[in-house]
């Protein structure tokens, strides 16, 4: 049996810093009917797209072969149901939604080797900045009824980010005259006034407006680091070839391919635990968290708390989600 030793840090962080994202065992996609065989057929389009959540990146999952998962995707709903949705033109469509059983799927992707990205993800603080000839506009909180917002909030949310816009407040006011050109480094004013929000990922996307195409400089920063590319074409196109890179850059960064055989067990040993209080707040912290199947408190004393934990990961997965 392995020991692992870690100090239970109690944190009160902004909201921004990380989101815990439950839906990412749950799509949905349009249907013409109710019929059994179409709700068959669709069922492995729909397993596609929690695949494309759960693992994050795109190359992983082109290098593997995911055929025989695919084939029998209906044997991983564990719900389903059909959700009508009224459009613009008057029109209603009718689409399937599915909840895949997580813990039957992550045992299947880690059998095949793939990654997989967790719950637990960086919020990512996205400064749009839209420039229509000379003028210039910085999308904020406000604007989350912009179609071009619209764009990349859906894309965002089919790859499982959590994906927010600032507070253009009085604060913000002198970014209305920042050169979104320049290099998003520390010294940027888009960096700087970040720091509010204590984001770990910042994502600046100036769109060029040109006839019913655009041109999208992209820039991100993340963990200090800094990367900047450029996408063309209609906006869904532009907007979401992007947004698709910097999905697939996190998700290589945060993924874990976990070789570890399952459930193992460890002792944790958890200082500045003293009374039953802390030791209640431990023991609900960790049962929450992804990855442990069960826990049993072993003692309870002035040195701290013992614990001992089933995992359905390794240790490096697990001390990530910590």
């Amino acid at each position: 049996m392995s020991r692992l030793f870690f100090v239970l840090i109690l944190l009160i962080t902004s909201h921004t810093l990380a989101a815990s994202v439950d839906n990412l065992y749950q799509a949905q996609a349009e249907i013409t009917s109710q019929g059994e065989q179409e709700r068959q057929q669709v069922t492995a389009v729909i397993l596609q797209k929690v695949l494309l959540k759960v693992v994050g990146d795109r190359t992983a999952l082109a290098n593997k072969d995911i055929s025989p998962l695919l084939n029998h995707a209906d044997r991983f709903v564990e719900r389903y149901a059909y959700v009508q949705q009224d459009k613009q033109d008057n029109k209603t469509t009718q689409s399937l939604s599915l909840t895949f059983n997580e813990q039957g799927l992550s045992e299947t992707l880690r059998g095949l080797a793939l990654p997989i990205w967790g719950k637990s993800r960086p919020e990512v603080l996205l400064w749009l900045v839209i420039e229509e000839g000379k003028q210039q506009t910085i999308l904020g909180a406000e604007s989350q009824s912009s179609p071009l917002f619209g764009i990349i909030q859906q894309q965002a949310d089919n790859r499982g980010l959590p994906l927010f816009l600032p507070l253009m407040d009085k604060e913000q006011q002198q970014l209305r005259r920042a050169d979104s050109t320049q290099a998003l480094d520390e010294a940027s004013p888009f960096s700087l006034a970040a720091k509010r929000y204590g984001a770990k990922v910042i994502l600046l996307a100036t769109v060029n407006k040109q006839a019913e195409n655009i041109s999208v400089d992209w820039q991100w920063r993340v963990d200090g680091q800094h990367e900047q590319f450029k996408t063309k074409g209609e906006p869904v196109d532009a907007l979401g070839s992007g947004l698709n890179l910097l999905v697939d850059t996190l998700a290589t960064q945060l993924s874990q391919l976990d070789k570890s055989p399952l459930k193992q067990n460890y002792q944790l040993h958890i200082i500045q635990a003293k009374d039953f209080t802390d030791q209640s707040c431990v023991v609900s912290y960790l049962t929450n968290l992804q990855y442990v199947s069960s826990i049993d408190v072993m003692s309870l004393n002035a040195s701290g708390l013992d614990v001992s934990i089933v995992l359905d990961a390794g240790l490096l997965i697990f001390e990530r989600t910590l």
